[in-house]
């Protein structure tokens, strides 16, 4: 949720955002808010496709300056919180699918 907050925030507290709104600002915004509103869900009630869907915003968050055409600290943010946010949700997902198969063995 933090990663999410951060990448939100990264316009302003890096001042890649500018008084009109560009593609840099509004791609860290959106992406974001989702993976925010993303993780908090999966806190309050974790389901799978949850950290699915985080898994796909963080790739888009990755693939976003190659897309949008964008560099500099724009670039880095979204690179950092795309990578964050993948290797989050692969570690999530990877122990769930360990706990279900322990309880498979033992149920």
């Amino acid at each position: 949720m933090l990663v999410g907050v951060g990448l939100f925030l990264s316009p302003w507290l890096l001042g890649f955002g500018a008084p009109t709104p560009n593609v840099p600002s509004q791609s860290a915004g959106v992406s974001g808010t989702f993976i925010g509103i993303l993780s908090f869900s999966a806190l309050y009630a974790f389901e799978v496709w949850e950290e699915w869907l985080i898994l796909i915003v963080a790739v888009g968050a990755l693939a976003s300056p190659w897309i949008f055409n964008f560099g500099g600290l724009a670039m880095a943010a979204h690179l950092c919180a795309g990578a964050l946010s993948l290797l989050l949700a692969m570690t999530r997902l990877g122990l769930w699918s360990r706990m279900l198969s322990r309880d498979s063995k033992f149920g």
